[in-house]
């Protein structure tokens, strides 16, 4: 069954479409920007986060790499910007119609289309640039987007940076790795157990994330930034560490790792093991924030910090192109409060995401 209707224009060499991205203006910076209010618990954000003309920021167990701007002349025209940004997306001419329950498959450039929305569960998405940097993606979401167990890939040259999605109403990003600028105007953002890739942006209504990675992207290369901005500790600091977590069937998976806080310093292995020999192991750290999250105490004795957030490329089972993103936090000696949140995919999408308190081990933060 195909999932795109192509006008006789959608024959035609996608080098004829004129899908153009818009100008982000100050909204680039930010990760979350929220009309109402954004609430944060588990997780972590890179990049800055805002709200307005609500004021309300609430943060628990979620680190911050960037700016807050509550209800301030910041966050205001970032709004603006994203707005403007908004309807350059929705104004553009539409080269495919996208189905409102669309399957695994490969997608080129172009402005794609679903009046009645978009819910997808299970599904890929691969964005194939054909080796052209700057193709750019836009997909105008006409009712709310829902995605489950989802993920969007990029190829052959793709950046998150030239994907846009604009959605009339509702975003709700469960379990799901997403890459591109959300920008929704009449309803609510949700992610869950999500790693989403250039911000969430809620022009009238609220972001809501739980043990999920959120980050800006601007200037990236089609992955989630290298080096969050102002990296809150010294250059010298690490979490090293180890141990149990079951998982909602009872199932246990293991995990040991040494990590700095800064993606350039050395050396940094994570190895995850579940089931019947399956593996991941670390090959590349992306993403690293260490920061202390007053809400755990005591505070770890050796060190500044608690909470780690990282994202990193490796290999699963022995083949590469694997993704793992986690939340390891160090809440004392012994370990038993020591908390790890941990979600492995590669291109068949979600193979593992678990979230627990230790049954065994320790992590520890050092300086």
């Amino acid at each position: 069954m195909s999932v795109l209707i192509l006008s006789a224009s959608g024959m035609i060499q996608n080098n004829a479409f004129a899908a153009t991205a818009p100008s982000l203006a100050t909204a680039s910076t930010f990760a979350v920007l929220a009309g109402s209010a954004v609430t944060c618990t588990g997780g972590g954000i890179a990049g800055d986060v805002g709200v307005f003309p609500g004021t309300a920021i609430t943060l628990t167990g979620c680190p911050v790499n960037g700016t807050q701007h509550s209800g301030d002349s910041v966050a205001k025209q970032a709004q603006i910007d994203a707005l403007a940004a908004y309807n350059d997306l929705l104004g553009q001419e539409c080269d495919y119609n996208l189905s409102s329950t669309p399957v695994t498959q490969t997608l080129t450039p172009g402005v794609y289309c679903s009046p009645a929305g978009v819910t997808m569960t299970g599904v890929t998405l691969t964005l194939d640039a054909q080796g052209d940097s700057n193709a750019v993606f836009i997909f105008q979401i006409g009712a709310a987007l829902t995605m489950t167990s989802s993920q969007i890939l990029l190829e052959d040259g793709a950046q998150a940076s030239n994907v846009f999605w604009q959605v009339t109403s509702a975003a709700t990003l469960t379990t799901t790795t997403f890459e591109g600028t959300l920008i929704a105007k009449d309803g609510a953002i949700t992610a869950t157990d999500t790693t989403a890739n250039c911000g969430l942006l809620a022009l009238n209504f609220a972001v809501t994330s739980t043990n999920s990675v959120i980050t800006e992207c601007g200037g990236d290369s089609g992955t989630i930034d290298p080096q969050p901005v102002n990296l809150p500790l010294t250059t010298q600091e690490r979490m090293t560490g180890g141990g149990s977590v079951f998982d909602s069937n009872n199932k246990r998976i293991t995990h040991g790792f040494t990590l700095q806080c800064d993606v350039t310093n050395g050396p940094n292995n994570l190895q995850v093991n579940w089931g019947k020999g399956n593996t991941f192991h670390l090959d590349t750290l992306t993403l690293a924030i260490c920061v202390d999250d007053p809400a755990i105490a005591p505070k770890s004795p050796t060190a500044d910090f608690d909470t780690y957030v990282g994202t990193g490329t490796g290999s699963l089972n022995g083949v590469s192109g694997a993704t793992a993103t986690w939340i390891f936090t160090d809440a004392g000696e012994p370990g038993k409060k020591d908390h790890a949140t941990i979600i492995i995919t590669d291109g068949s999408g979600i193979v593992l995401s678990v979230s627990g308190n230790l049954n065994n081990g320790n992590h520890q933060a050092h300086k």
